[in-house]
């Protein structure tokens, strides 16, 4: 159905996995290797360039310099203000619908979500919609990225069709506000993975980030948009 083996999926997550640690982390490549389920470095190093085109060092340094990769975001942030927290989140429990393609093709999911909720009284003023965001859209092909439309359950709910259940489990998150556009979210990821993390001596992990859309964007203006960005972090 989407045109990719189990095993080459698998294998994709891995080397993406690795890509983003090797970006955000200073894990060592050896370390890397074993962690995606290689017997050696030479094994992962030969797969990660077939898949990416660069060796994992070539990625690394490339990544960090101003000779930055295509793949990865080039957004230029001379000065910046951002105010971030550092939060644990507790567990949320929520409905969702899997959409898989560009972050910004994702209305259809969220037309569905709620589509399936409303008759059943499952959205109310204390409902939050939440996005699960997957993959970095600055590693992973467009047609292959994952983000999860959720709602807030208050109560035990079944899934039914393509509508899903399931618990976001409890982890530490650096957490910004950003106000605008969802298409210019990615300038406050790049901020806030880019530059505050490896600031203030914070690890991004290779975890799904949490959006949590405080407005309504049928009814708000484009520029009064209010997201919380969560991104997870190591301890």
């Amino acid at each position: 159905m989407m045109g990719e083996s189990v095993m080459g999926y698998i294998k994709r997550l891995k080397q993406q996995k690795a890509a983003h640690q090797l970006v955000y982390s200073k894990e060592l490549i050896t370390d890397l290797a074993f962690d995606s389920g290689y017997e050696s470095v030479e094994a992962f190093i030969r797969s990660f360039k077939k898949f990416f085109g660069y060796s994992p060092l070539q990625y690394r340094k490339l990544a960090n310099s101003k000779n930055a990769l295509p793949q990865i975001s080039t957004i230029k942030v001379k000065e910046y203000k951002m105010e971030v927290k550092v939060v644990k989140l507790p567990k949320i429990n929520v409905a969702y619908v899997r959409h898989t393609g560009p972050y910004k093709e994702c209305k259809s999911a969220w037309e569905t979500l709620c589509a399936w909720a409303g008759p059943k009284g499952l959205i109310g003023p204390e409902t939050s919609f939440v996005g699960v965001c997957h993959d970095d859209p600055d590693m992973t092909e467009p047609s292959k990225i994952r983000f999860d439309a959720c709602i807030t359950l208050n109560e035990e709910t079944k899934p039914a069709g393509k509508i899903g259940i399931k618990e976001i489990e409890s982890d530490l998150y650096a957490m910004t506000t950003h106000i605008g556009p969802y298409e210019n979210l990615n300038e406050t990821y790049a901020i806030l993975c880019g530059k505050w993390a490896p600031q203030n001596g914070k690890e991004v992990k290779s975890k799904a980030s949490i959006e949590i859309y405080k407005n309504d964007p049928n009814t708000t203006p484009r520029e009064k948009l209010i997201t919380e960005v969560y991104v997870a972090i190591e301890s």
